[in-house]
């Protein structure tokens, strides 16, 4: 499965998202498809180049 692409105009949302057990993830929503979780450490870096990439990133939004 895999490797997945999602085009940059497809993404409506980025943003830090709780994981299971190994931590904190950054969650990807697109306008056709549910949020994609991807486990890192050190997620403010990530966010903010993703950001200076011009992604939307929600520094606000959290998830139940």
């Amino acid at each position: 499965m895999g490797p997945w692409r999602v085009e940059r105009s497809e993404v409506t949302k980025i943003f830090r998202a709780p994981g299971l057990m190994m931590g904190d993830c950054i969650a990807v929503r697109g306008k056709h498809y549910l949020d994609w979780t991807i486990y890192a450490f050190g997620l403010e870096p990530i966010l903010l180049t993703l950001e200076e990439l011009g992604y939307p990133v929600d520094w606000i939004h959290s998830t139940p």
